[in-house]
């Protein structure tokens, strides 16, 4: 996966942008860019020139994003939230979810009971809470999903705490969805079945993500990989 870092020209050299520490940035894609201007940097390539206020929010989320994913608790990173009521603020909410109604779980007042744990558990966890998906602890619930009409997603997490990318996949799974316009719909493998599942399908890396048309196979991914 690609993310793209605001970096601030300090000055231009021909071609290339340079940035406070040091950082070179092809500027090909953005020939209008001036010392000063906020650019987004996707793997040493310029790929739009940015607002400063855009470029400061980004950088924070970022930041955040970071000391969540190094096992920051939210309410080091919150201080002000309640114990009975923790929400995530917009700008931690994946793009999909901002314009959502107020009546959704992931707005500002939609409280958040989840209890203190890992980030990269509270991402699987808020599958759950905040998208609805449908956590599959026995062979009974597998099949009683696969029998339903239409396409499904089985995500099989692996161990959260020891895989980075089962985090990444928890993040990046609803915005797979959405990108696919709701054509198919999603449950987590509980660790429970986990072990059956992988040698039934032979997954045999996690994380994984098993697709299926009715109780018929369509293919899976394995793991994230990086956009080259």
């Amino acid at each position: 996966m690609c993310v793209g870092i605001p970096l601030h020209l300090t000055a231009i050299e021909g071609i290339l942008g340079l940035g406070p520490d040091g950082d070179r940035v092809d500027l090909s894609l953005v020939p209008k860019a001036r010392p000063g201007d906020w650019v987004l940097n996707f793997l040493g390539t310029a790929h739009a020139i940015l607002p400063e206020e855009e470029a400061l929010k980004i950088r924070a989320a970022l930041q955040g994003l970071a000391s969540l994913m190094q096992g920051v608790l939210w309410d080091r990173l919150s201080p002000i939230s309640t114990p009975a009521r923790r929400s995530f603020p917009p700008i931690f909410r994946p793009r999909w979810t901002r314009a959502l109604r107020k009546a959704d779980p992931m707005h500002d007042d939609a409280p958040f009971d989840l209890p203190l744990a890992s980030a990269r558990q509270l991402l699987i966890a808020r599958l759950a809470t905040d998208q609805s998906y449908q956590r599959l602890a026995s062979a009974q619930d597998v099949t009683d999903v696969l029998a339903r009409p239409g396409q499904h997603c089985l995500f099989i997490p692996g161990e959260p705490l020891q895989n980075q990318r089962t985090s990444d996949d928890a993040l990046i799974l609803p915005e797979l969805r959405h990108a696919f316009q709701y054509a198919f719909d999603c449950a987590v493998i509980d660790d429970r079945i986990e072990a059956v599942l992988r040698d039934r399908y032979r997954a045999l890396k996690v994380p994984h993500l098993l697709f299926f048309c009715g109780p018929d196979v369509l293919g899976s991914i394995e793991k994230v990989r990086d956009w080259p």
